[in-house]
């Protein structure tokens, strides 16, 4: 197992921890403008997980919803910024 980060996470694999993108748009969409961009057939494939999260940093007024996706090698996670 590696360690990264200040919160000691393990990692069984070593690379990429995860990819990020981020969706213009209010965070309270985002979910659903998140999951319009994949198709049905990639999320149903085996091991496929999806996870939703709203992490909020200690200094963080603004929501901060995350929509995660990982095969358990590989994670994206989609997250929403507002103009």
């Amino acid at each position: 197992m590696n360690y990264r980060g200040r919160e000691k996470k393990r990692y069984p694999h070593e690379g990429w921890e995860h990819i990020e993108i981020v969706l213009p748009g209010e965070p309270e969409t985002l979910n659903a403008r998140a999951l319009a961009l994949l198709s049905d057939e990639g999320l149903s494939q085996p091991g496929i997980v999806v996870k939703t999260s709203s992490p909020q940093g200690e200094h963080e007024r603004l929501p901060n919803p995350t929509l995660a996706v990982t095969d358990g090698r590989v994670t994206f996670k989609i997250s929403s910024m507002v103009d």
